[in-house]
């Protein structure tokens, strides 16, 4: 019984060290006065996988690093979820995990570019481009 609680309790303290260094993880890189942020996806669906490059960038003069990270996640999200939405599939049918790296080249590639006047989506499939574009009060409301 020893064991298997030192077995318990020795996986815990590995899961939790990994949990921290994932939390550490610095995930907006700043170069030449720009923010970005480059993450891949792998979305599973019924057994066939399809890998999502998204990469959003802006200038540090137009928003903060925090609203950086709130508006690429909620736009990323909020992609991945439209995009279920467009073919019939329930979340629940869906796994999508985090992946270091792509393995090839992505299904679907998200660029969000952020700009003084508004922000940019640029959507690419094997089907072809397309841009979205808004100004902030188009964003935001108002």
């Amino acid at each position: 019984m020893n064991v298997v609680l030192v077995m318990l309790f020795s996986n815990s303290a590995m899961a939790q060290r990994d949990f921290q260094r994932e939390l550490r993880r610095e995930i907006v890189k700043i170069q030449s006065d720009r923010f970005s942020i480059q993450e891949y996806q792998l979305v599973t669906i019924d057994g066939n996988r399809l890998q999502v490059a998204i990469k959003s960038t802006s200038p540090t003069s137009v928003v903060s690093r925090d609203m950086f990270v709130s508006i690429h996640a909620t736009t990323s999200t909020m992609f991945i979820l439209l995009m279920l939405d467009a073919a019939g599939i329930y979340l629940d049918e869906v796994t999508i995990k985090e992946i270091d790296e792509l393995i090839g080249d992505p299904d679907i590639t998200l660029n969000i570019v952020m700009a003084r006047n508004g922000m940019q989506i640029q959507v690419i499939t094997a089907e072809g481009r397309e841009n979205i574009t808004m100004t902030w009060a188009d964003i935001f409301g108002e």
